[in-house]
């Protein structure tokens, strides 16, 4: 959001970015007729990081039922 705050650049973001990051300045255009947006949880092979493990397991426990369920790495 800081490049596209600052000019250089423009971003394609989900519906949910303006509520959980509002950007003063930034204008947010809805594109009605856009595809769903899927999204993935991925990381590096073998990271071992506990942050990691935990966000993996809490995203897998809040996702919908229709969800893919990680694969570990």
């Amino acid at each position: 959001m800081t490049v596209v705050a600052s000019g250089q650049s423009g971003a394609g973001v989900t519906s949910d970015v303006p509520r959980a990051f509002p950007w003063p300045g930034l204008a947010f255009i809805p594109v009605r007729d856009a595809p769903r947006v899927d999204w993935a949880l991925a990381w590096r092979t073998g990271d071992n990081n506990p942050l990691t493990r935990a966000f993996t397991q809490a995203a897998t426990e809040t996702a919908p039922p229709s969800s893919t369920t990680p694969s570990g790495g």
